[in-house]
Formats: C-alpha cells, sequence, structure tokens
C-alpha cells in the first residue's frame, strides 16, 4: 500500500473517518514526543503528548493547508506545553530554598565557582543539573520560561518562536530578557 500525503488522511478524517488519526499519530509521534520530552518533566511526557493529539483532533477542522500539518502540530504541541507549565504554576509554588540540601550546596558551590566535583559521579551530577534547570525554570512565569526555553534550549530563531507561540518577535526578545534576568537573580540567591 502506498503511504498516503498527510493531506488525504486529513480530508479522509474529515469525511469522518475518525480512524484515519491513528496514521497521522503513527506518521508524526516521534516529533510530538521529541519536543515535549523537552519541555515537560519526564512522568509527564506522555500525558501532555496525548493532551496534544487530543487538541490536533478536536482542532483539525481548522487546518488550512498553508503550512505542513507537522508545522501546524509542531505549535500546537508548544503551546500545550505551555498550558502545562501554566497549569502547574498554579498548582504549586515551591521556594528554591527548598532545592539546596548539604550535597546539593557543594555541588552547586562547585559548578558556580568552575571547579569540578569530582567526588560526585556524572549520573549523580547531570540528575542533579537537570533538576537544578527545572527548579530554575520554575522560578519563570510560563511564558518566560517557554520563550527562554524555545530560543535558547532548542536553538529556535526569533522568528520561528514567535509564530509557535502566537506572539511578536519583539515580545519573544522581551520575555527572554526578562526570564534571564530572573534566572540571574535565582542563581545569586543560591551563591547566599
Amino acid at each position: 500500500m502506498a503511504t498516503r500525503e498527510d493531506r488525504e488522511i486529513i480530508e479522509d478524517i474529515r469525511g469522518g473517518n475518525v480512524n484515519a488519526f491513528e496514521e497521522l499519530i503513527a506518521r508524526h509521534e516521534n516529533r510530538v514526543f521529541g519536543i515535549v520530552r523537552g519541555h515537560i518533566p519526564a512522568d509527564r511526557v506522555e500525558e501532555v503528548a496525548h493532551d496534544v493529539f487530543c487538541r490536533a483532533y478536536r482542532s483539525i477542522g481548522n487546518f488550512r493547508f498553508i503550512k505542513p500539518f507537522e508545522h501546524w502540530l509542531s505549535t500546537i504541541a508548544v503551546r500545550t506545553c505551555y498550558d502545562y507549565w501554566r497549569k502547574e504554576k498554579r498548582r504549586k509554588e515551591v521556594p528554591f530554598s527548598a532545592f539546596t540540601d548539604d550535597d546539593g550546596r557543594e555541588v552547586l558551590d562547585g559548578i558556580l565557582s568552575g571547579v569540578a566535583a569530582d567526588e560526585y559521579d556524572l549520573t549523580r551530577r547531570r540528575r542533579f543539573a537537570r533538576e537544578m534547570v527545572f527548579r530554575l525554570l520554575d522560578e519563570l512565569s510560563p511564558e518566560d520560561r517557554m520563550a527562554l526555553s524555545l530560543v535558547y534550549l532548542e536553538g529556535r530563531p526569533l522568528k520561528e518562536a514567535a509564530g509557535m507561540m502566537g506572539w511578536s518577535v519583539t515580545n519573544i526578545k522581551v520575555r527572554n530578557h526578562r526570564a534571564r534576568q530572573t534566572l540571574k537573580k535565582a542563581l545569586s540567591r543560591i551563591g547566599d
């Protein structure tokens, strides 16, 4: 059987064949999971990716074939991650001071002073660093977090990041500046 184009599958879905959506999921799940994995804690990735596909299915009637389906779906994935952090921010406010214990303070002091923390194995340091990054990102508003993640962590051009969020390029620049300033303040509190 020849592989169908996304357009054919979408038209089939719009025609009432809801099962055809499975074909789109299979084709694009790696892309969606890659985006979600880059923004969401590992234990919530499947749930958020599922939300992405649910949103895409509910909105498939609005897809206009102006850009490739993959771009449209990527935008939904980014916005779903953003919505996750908006909900999460309202749900919990964890003080940054709760993050640093004695072991963490030693590793963090080593990282901040430029000295390698040789006494800790690589796996533990990576786990700590990942947790630290997520805690630092928790300091940001959901908007600033997504702006910073898209531009600095994923390396997307400003124009692309702005388009994915439905914002202007100026807004992305301002949010990234604000995010960097917030992170600097958070880092200075750790060093005290």
